[in-house]
């Protein structure tokens, strides 16, 4: 019985493993799409298993009194998903009501949140899409 435990945890132990090293993969591919956005703003935060950008600019939203910059995208390796937190949604969230986020769209679980447990060509451009229309979004606010 013993041999049997330990059979079946290293086998959970080998999906779990797996499913870090997909979940690392895109981490960094979501990455790799948000770096390039750096000569406009300011990274925050860039470890193994998170990253942020944020702008740079004091903004005023909504009234509120002005702050410097605001969080453009946050991405988060975490268990069971990358997670990817977009800022521009938050104050426009038709930038993604167009068709062709149709893929993009299942993976959205919140205002901002989007869960990835895979990712393909088509989540990546689409994706990068997303990204391109949140710049400008912020560009036409005056935030970068």
């Amino acid at each position: 019985m013993g041999i049997k435990a330990a059979t079946s945890a290293h086998i959970a132990l080998r999906k779990n493993l797996s499913k870090s090293t997909e979940f690392t993969l895109i981490f960094e591919q979501l990455k790799s799409l948000v770096i390039n956005y750096q000569a406009l703003m300011k990274i925050s935060v860039n470890s193994d298993s998170r990253f942020e950008i944020w702008t740079e600019r004091e903004i005023s939203f909504n009234g509120k009194k002005p702050k410097k910059g605001v969080m453009f995208a946050t991405l988060l390796k975490l268990r069971n998903f990358v997670g990817l937190y977009f800022q521009p949604l938050y104050f426009d969230n038709k930038l993604i009501d167009d068709e062709s986020f149709s893929e993009l769209v299942g993976k959205k679980t919140g205002l901002t949140c989007f869960h990835f447990t895979s990712l393909n060509s088509t989540l990546l451009a689409q994706t990068e899409s997303l990204f391109n229309k949140g710049l400008e979004f912020y560009q036409n606010k005056n935030w970068v």
